[in-house]
This record gives C-alpha cells, structure tokens and sequence, in this order.
C-alpha cells in the first residue's frame, strides 16, 4: 500500500476520531483538569493542535490496517514534507506532533 493512500487514510481517521469524541480534545491550559482514567487524545491551544501520538497511532494501526504493516515513519515524513505537522523533540525524548 502506498505511503500517499495510508497517509491520506491517517488524516481521515483523525478527523473522523475528533468528530466522533469531540472531548478527546483538551484546551492546554485544562490539562491539570483531565481525571486518570481518561486518555486525550490531543490538546490544543489557540494555534495549534498537540496530538498524544502514543494514544493514536496505535489506535490508527489496529482499525486500518490489522494484516498490513503501517510504515508511522514514512507517513509522518510525509506530513511533515507538506508541512501539515511540525515536529519538535521535548526534554523526555518524546516527538511532538503538529497539525
């Protein structure tokens, strides 16, 4: 399967994940306020959106392609070279997404 499709599938996905749970997005000032046992997926701020990659990415191999191996580097690579994510590394060694 082609990176193109599995990416344009990546952002469907998403989308139709944020618009289905529409709580699963936390404003990045609440974040103290989200109780244990919920996982968000991404918070926000006024620009940007800061997706939890390991929340989704998981989440997006199991639903879309169980028998297929998704290549996550290949289609962030991909993102990022159409300038749809920015990725910056924090002090834990964790990658930032973006959007």
């Amino acid at each position: 399967m082609s990176v193109e499709k599995q990416t344009a599938d990546f952002l469907y996905l998403l989308c139709c994940y944020i618009k289905a749970n529409p709580d699963c997005i936390v404003a990045v000032k609440d974040h103290n306020t989200v109780s244990a046992d919920k996982q968000p997926l991404a918070y926000c701020d006024d620009t940007y959106y800061y997706i939890r990659p390991e929340i989704y990415i998981p989440c997006f191999r199991a639903v879309e392609y169980p028998e297929h191996k998704v290549d996550m580097l290949l289609i962030l690579r991909k993102l990022f070279a159409m300038d749809y994510i920015k990725v910056h590394w924090i002090l834990t060694g964790q990658v930032r997404y973006r959007p």
